[in-house]
C-alpha cells in the first residue's frame, strides 16, 4: 500500500495505483478515501471492470445504494470472466431488490442464472420477485427448479413456503405441492410433499383438509 501511496503522491498518476491502493483501503474500512481513489482511477481509465465493482462496494459501505447499483451495472457490462460477471450481476440484482426496483432486479438475476443456471441464490430471489409482481406461473417455475435441486431437503420446502407466505400467496403453495404430488413415486419425497401441504393448510385454517394430508404423510413416512 505504501508504494502505491508514494507513486500517487509523487505526481505519477496511473489508474492501477489508485485502484490497488483503494482495494487495500476497503479492507481496513477507509471507505471514503477508497471511493475517492476509485473515482480518480476511473477518470484515468474508465474501462477497467474491477474499479467499477470495487467502487460499487465502497458505495454500499457508505450507504450510497443508488450510486452502488449504477457502478455494479457498469461492471456487469465490462467483465468477460464468467465468475466475475456473475458476481457483478448478483451485486446489481441484490441492490436493485433493496431499492425495490423489481424489474431491474429480475433482469439482473435472470442474467446471473444464464451464467450459472443451477445457482441457488438467483432462483430463490426470482421466486420472491415473481410473487411480488403476481407472476405466479414464473414463481412456480422457480419453485420447481429449487425443489428439483433439493427434493428431499426439508429446508427447501420451508424456504419455498416462506416465500409464498410472505407474499400472501400461501394457497398457491398448496396448489404447487398438489401439482407435484402425482409426479413423484419416491416415498420420502411424497411424504414431504404431503407433510408440507399439512403445514400450509393448517396456516390457512383449513384444518380438516390438512389433517387428511397429515395422515397420508404419517403413513407414507412409515414406509421410508
Amino acid at each position: 500500500y505504501e508504494n502505491y501511496e508514494i507513486s500517487i503522491n509523487s505526481g505519477y498518476e496511473d489508474f492501477l495505483s489508485y485502484g490497488n491502493a483503494a482495494h487495500y483501503l476497503l479492507t481496513i474500512q477507509e471507505n471514503e478515501k477508497a471511493a475517492r481513489y476509485l473515482i480518480r482511477s476511473i477518470e484515468l481509465n474508465k474501462d477497467y471492470a474491477n474499479t467499477h465493482y470495487n467502487l460499487a462496494y465502497a458505495y454500499i459501505e457508505l450507504g450510497k445504494i443508488n450510486k452502488a447499483v449504477k457502478e455494479a451495472g457498469i461492471a456487469t457490462e465490462m467483465y468477460n470472466d464468467r465468475k466475475y460477471k456473475y458476481d457483478a450481476y448478483i451485486m446489481a440484482a441484490r441492490l436493485s431488490f433493496d431499492l425495490k426496483k423489481i424489474e431491474d432486479s429480475i433482469r439482473y438475476f435472470n442474467n446471473a442464472r444464464a451464467i450459472f443456471k443451477y445457482s441457488y441464490e438467483p432462483i430463490n430471489y426470482l421466486m420472491k420477485l415473481y410473487l411480488n409482481v403476481k407472476q405466479i406461473d414464473n414463481a412456480n417455475t422457480m419453485a420447481k427448479k429449487l425443489f428439483v435441486m433439493y427434493p428431499k431437503n426439508p429446508n427447501a420446502y420451508k424456504m419455498i413456503m416462506q416465500n409464498y407466505n410472505d407474499s400472501e400467496f400461501l394457497e398457491k403453495y398448496v396448489d404447487f405441492l398438489s401439482s407435484l404430488e402425482p409426479q413423484y413415486t419416491d416415498i420420502e419425497i411424497l411424504a414431504n410433499i404431503l407433510l408440507y401441504k399439512w403445514f400450509a393448510l393448517k396456516s390457512l385454517g383449513q384444518i380438516n383438509e390438512g389433517m387428511i394430508n397429515l395422515k397420508k404423510a404419517e403413513n407414507t413416512f412409515k414406509k421410508v
